[in-house]
């Protein structure tokens, strides 16, 4: 079994497993509105950090960030709580890593929910251009590259104050060799598009529709991944579960009620 760098969480000791998984940038501090429901609805929360982030390791072997390295440790962690089967739920970039998980390993993944996500839509022919801007973005500006992301929660004008407080201690210690592994390893490889009609588990997109810039992303997942429904949220953009948290929460929680 592959070692596990991935810091994680397990918010309670019953209930349905369901693995949580943040984006860029974010930290296990992202589900904080979304637990208590999920826990009063029979779920068991077992929430992780991506590697470089909050309590996860910062290995330096690029191999460690590769997306299929994370299925592998999404794989150990499943091993090491003996969860037969689960429920899987990802933000951003943790949606591109569950999706990996999910197409890797059908017969361990009951179903799974997921929110706007570039990375998931990032095709292989976008990968060269992508690389270039980042390593142009890293020379430029050199470990201000982590504070001027649009990603950093710092720059969120919509967040929960104790929120964002702790997103930005959780990220405080963020290495400039943790940014770019996850941009130049993770993030250009995790793409999905090109698979989702190959798509077999029950999934649900929860779209945040104040993201307007992904409404042509939104519409080719609902016509082209096999298997998945579309719940849009009006009031919501990027960091959908926290923008509104209750409409997230009714809506993957009625969807994961019917897949148990």
């Amino acid at each position: 079994m592959v070692s596990i760098d991935l810091y994680y969480e397990v918010h309670s000791e019953t209930g349905y497993p369901v693995l949580f998984m943040h984006g860029f940038l974010s930290s296990r501090a992202h589900w904080t509105p979304n637990l208590p429901a999920l826990i009063d609805n029979g779920f068991r929360p077992i929430v992780l950090e991506l590697l470089g982030h909050g309590n996860s390791n910062t290995p330096d072997a690029p191999e460690h960030y590769h997306p299929q390295r994370y299925v592998q440790q999404f794989e150990a962690i499943r091993e090491t709580l003996g969860i037969e089967r689960w429920l899987l739920c990802g933000q951003s970039l943790g949606a591109a890593l569950v999706l990996n998980y999910a197409y890797t390993y059908p017969e361990r993944t009951t179903a799974l929910a997921f929110t706007n996500s570039r990375a998931v839509m990032m095709e292989p022919e976008e990968r060269k251009e992508a690389l270039e801007e980042f390593q142009r973005e890293v020379a430029e500006k050199g470990p201000r590259v982590i504070a001027e992301s649009p990603m950093n929660p710092t720059r969120s004008r919509r967040l929960r104050a104790d929120i964002k407080a702790l997103l930005m201690a959780h990220n405080a210690q963020m290495s400039l060799r943790a940014y770019e592994n996850a941009m130049y390893y993770t993030v250009p490889y995790a793409g999905v598009k090109h698979r989702l009609k190959d798509n077999t588990c029950p999934a649900l997109h929860v779209f945040g529709q104040r993201e307007r810039t992904f409404q042509s992303d939104r519409d080719y997942i609902a016509e082209h991944m096999s298997n998945c429904q579309v719940v849009d949220l009006e009031h919501a953009g990027h960091a959908v579960n926290l923008d509104d948290a209750d409409g997230f929460n009714q809506a993957v929680i009625t969807f994961f009620k019917k897949q148990i």
